[in-house]
């Protein structure tokens, strides 16, 4: 299917897999129930209910890119600490 294993990328419990192609992919896969899950549920219920918080957690991505953030690690601890560091969520 063309998919390359990432392995953990810095996150024990969950595994990132990516497809370069005309429409490139990057998925992360957790285990079903576990605390990551709930995690991104938690996560995402959130931004869909706070407009706000959800166009502000689109800027740190994007920012994280425009920055130079171009690995899956780069990528991550860059819009992490975005978020951290303006609060763009509670889970």
């Amino acid at each position: 299917m063309g998919y390359i294993f990432l392995g953990e990328a810095g996150v024990p419990g969950r595994e990132y897999v990516r497809r370069r192609s005309v429409h490139s992919i990057n998925l992360a896969v957790v285990a079903w129930d576990s605390p990551l899950w709930w995690e991104g549920l938690h996560l995402r219920d959130y931004l869909r209910s706070n407009p706000e918080a959800a166009e502000a957690y689109g800027r740190a991505k994007t920012r994280a890119w425009e920055e130079g953030a171009r690995t899956l690690l780069a990528y991550r601890r860059t819009k992490g600490l975005t978020v951290a560091r303006r609060r763009v969520f509670i889970v």
